[in-house]
């Protein structure tokens, strides 16, 4: 024995700790033990100081250290021949707790004490160790919820971004409890203004969800991804079909032949495919007639309402037998033009467009400095207008507005106050929950479900940042000459690059570079048709986006980083400042002389141009 565990001192304990559970002196005996390390690599031998009993038998947190220690080989098997036994005889004897103590904090088998614990009804005791030990966090919202602990389950669950996944696990334990986790999950959702998350998520347990119908209400004076999916859902159930009059809205929808609603409509047919509800609706048969004679028509333009499944899905909607038989063996999808698209925009109008974003059904919304906020319609003309002072957006699916001093949120049809504030800069989109700031060398993660500016985590970053690019629920922090990568909300550092200072486009993944050979820039061998010789790279989902100011104005190109010979190339004549937006292959364009211009990328055409 001398030869395992060192010391006399720690051979005495040793002796002594073998004895308490010999005589099954468990209080003592666990008191007295020693956890042994994970790995058991290292030796006994090697431990400094003097063995000593624990005060409690309290489970340490995984952060602690020193709380374990690894021994020779065969010391740790008899260590683990000891504990073993022990919790066997713990179990025979009904001392459910103490032998958790033993699998998960002496024999440091963290989830194999967790479900122990839940086998025996202790849940609450089974969430806490859980949650100490780090165990996965999807298990620590399951145990917390099924312990009753709701709202700990919540907050965990909108931490680590695993509702699906627990829910997942619930399902498989209790598929009654997980209708129940979904229906807190639908509502967390709902608060939280993410309307379209909340109707798709909620689907299946509607019928437990008072507020479902006004969710959908809201969602179709909304407008947006929520209109669609309210749409989507709404149109599968007679009641609410009756009650929203959602065949009217649907008509409603396809009314109108704008190309800044194409998009809109599209992905309102590929949804609807998605799902092969039936027409319980006579005048949904009619509607599904007539579309699916437009998707034919327009199955060769550059703007195709649909391809093959969507026209499937239309005619047998319709149930017209005249209809199939007319409907083609198949079309291609219509391709988008290569090479090179140039435009150059000399109409102006008279109104500073300091900011847009793409509400994602036809409409903008605008900040327009000290002449408030506006929604600009399909047709070009004002919806709405709100006197509030706004310089910038944040997109989002409850949008924020940023003013002088103050924030506001456009919900529920109007533009309400939420705080005052002034960051010093912010990411330009938010998930409903979460939102980064800067000021200097701090960065925040700022929670917008609090009623006012509060801080969930911060992080104090190696230099101020020039821009924070929020993809999925990571970001990628721009420093100049160090690129990190950070987990949202809890702002980990997961990966940290140190790039060269000269030019490069900072990605999700990395960085590219970008050369320079005399008067002509490059990106992976392909030419750069700049006219400007201050370029800013950036990019955003997929995109490059490179903005420079030229002796007429500004100038701004934006090509695919995959495709990068694919390349739009647009002229504002006399602008001083520009605001450039990517929404999948949509990009939306404002500037300081009134301009507001909205392209598609695959189309290679103008969906709207308007001058405020």
């Amino acid at each position: 024995m001398k030869s395992f565990f060192a010391s006399p001192e720690n051979q005495r304990y040793i002796n002594k700790m073998f004895e308490l559970f010999e005589q099954k002196n468990w209080e003592q005996a666990l008191r007295h033990a020693i956890p042994i390390d994970s790995n058991g690599s290292s030796e006994l031998a090697e431990f400094l100081g003097t063995l000593k009993p624990r005060a409690s038998l309290d489970f340490t947190s995984a952060a602690q250290s020193g709380g374990s220690i690894g021994t020779g080989l065969q010391g740790l098997e008899l260590l683990k021949a000891v504990y073993r036994k022990a919790l066997e005889q713990l179990l025979q004897a009904g001392r459910i707790e103490e032998a958790a103590y033993v699998q998960g904090e002496l024999l440091n088998d963290a989830a194999g004490a967790a479900e122990l614990l839940e086998r025996h009804g202790k849940l609450l005791e089974a969430a806490r160790l859980a949650t100490l030990k780090g165990l996965p966090a999807a298990m620590q919202v399951r145990l917390w919820f099924m312990a009753g602990r709701t709202e700990t389950a919540m907050i965990l669950a909108r931490r680590y971004h695993v509702e699906a996944e627990a829910l997942h696990m619930l399902g498989r334990k209790d598929p009654k409890l997980a209708a129940q986790f979904r229906a807190v999950w639908v509502t967390d959702l709902a608060d939280a203004g993410c309307l379209s998350q909340a109707i798709s998520v909620g689907w299946p347990v509607r019928e437990q969800l008072e507020d479902y119908e006004l969710w959908l209400a809201r969602g179709l004076a909304a407008g947006g991804p929520a209109a669609l999916e309210a749409l989507i859902f709404g149109l599968q159930d007679p009641v609410y079909c009756e009650r929203l009059k959602l065949v009217e809205r649907l008509a409603a929808e396809f009314k109108d032949d704008d190309l800044i609603g194409q998009p809109r409509r599209r992905a309102l047919l590929e949804r609807m495919a998605g799902s092969w509800f039936e027409a319980r609706h006579p005048e949904l048969r009619a509607w599904a007639g007539e579309t699916a004679r437009r998707v034919m028509r327009q199955s060769n333009s550059p703007f195709p309402l649909g391809d093959y499944r969507t026209l499937e899905f239309l005619v047998n909607l319709s149930g017209d037998p005249w209809l199939r038989a007319d409907k083609p063996a198949a079309f291609k999808e219509a391709s988008a033009a290569l090479g090179h698209w140039n435009e150059r925009v000399e109409e102006q109008g008279l109104t500073p467009v300091y900011d847009a974003h793409w509400l994602g059904d036809g409409r903008l919304l605008l900040a327009l400095g000290q002449a408030g906020v506006a929604i600009l319609g399909r047709s070009g003309t004002y919806s709405q207008r709100f006197p509030q002072p706004a310089y910038h957006l944040v997109a989002g699916e409850r949008p924020l507005v940023v003013g002088s001093g103050h924030l506001s949120r456009l919900e529920s049809g109007g533009l309400r106050y939420w705080c005052q504030a002034s960051p010093e800069g912010w990411s330009e989109t938010h998930d409903g929950y979460h939102w980064l700031v800067w000021s200097d060398r701090d960065l925040f993660c700022i929670d917008l479900t609090s009623q006012a500016w509060r801080a969930s985590s911060s992080r104090q970053l190696y230099s101020r940042p020039n821009e924070v690019n929020v993809t999925g629920h990571s970001a990628s922090v721009d420093m100049g000459s160090r690129v990190q990568t950070l987990r949202i909300p809890q702002l980990d550092l997961t990966r940290d690059l140190e790039i060269p200072s000269a030019h490069r486009l900072v990605t999700p993944h990395g960085f590219e570079p970008i050369r320079v050979e005399g008067n002509f820039w490059h990106y992976r061998n392909q030419r750069l048709p700049l006219l400007g010789s201050h370029p800013h790279f950036r990019e955003r989902g997929g995109y490059c986006l490179v903005e420079t100011a030229c002796a007429e104005g500004q100038q701004l190109l934006i090509f695919s980083t995959a495709h990068p010979s694919e390349q739009f190339s647009l002229l504002l004549p006399r602008t001083q400042r520009m605001r450039v937006r990517v929404y999948n292959w949509i990009v939306v364009v404002c500037d300081n002389l009134g301009r507001v211009l909205v392209a598609d990328l695959r189309a290679r055409t103008w969906l709207g141009r308007f001058f405020i």
